[in-house]
């Protein structure tokens, strides 16, 4: 007895019939696959060393992962306090830190990738406003922004010495 099998999405051998890969797997993209990868996010908010008045500085900031505008985790800790430690899916996230009397630090592009913690030092100093750090802008390589902030803040401290020797 021979069966004949009409194949839509299928192989026939032998008038057995083989699916072939399941749908939900082909329409993955790679990047749906990369983002159920999970990386750790490490925030610690500190006393900005570069500022005289923040030595000392006390308190409680609130720590807030976002992801395209959204906030993705939030937590309350103390300048200086154990940094939280986040687990996030693998991407690119801004973190903000904000706390009463005390200028806003926001961190802009911080790469969370499976194979390595990311660590983020979050320099608080006491007042208003909002302090913007941008990582990886203009498809830099995060490396290449550190090399390059690393640098300027090098030369504000430099710039700030030389006032003070006013």
């Amino acid at each position: 007895m021979q069966i004949k099998a009409r194949t839509f999405g299928a192989i026939s051998v032998g008038g057995l019939l083989l699916a072939l890969a399941p749908m939900a797997l082909v329409r993955m993209s790679p990047s749906a696959l990369a983002q159920q990868a999970s990386g750790n996010l490490q925030v610690a908010p500190v006393p900005d060393p570069t500022a005289a008045s923040a030595k000392g500085l006390r308190g409680v900031v609130m720590i807030s992962v976002l992801r395209d505008g959204a906030v993705v985790k939030q937590q309350e800790v103390e300048v200086s306090g154990l940094p939280p430690n986040f687990t996030l899916p693998v991407g690119v996230y801004d973190v903000r830190v904000e706390g009463d009397a005390i200028v806003t630090v926001v961190k802009r592009g911080v790469h969370v990738t499976a194979k390595d913690s990311t660590k983020v030092i979050a320099p608080m100093r006491p007042g208003q406003g909002v302090r913007t750090i941008e990582y990886a802008t203009g498809g830099l390589a995060r490396e290449e922004v550190a090399a390059r902030l690393a640098k300027l803040e090098a030369a504000v401290a430099h710039m700030q010495k030389a006032q003070q020797a006013r």
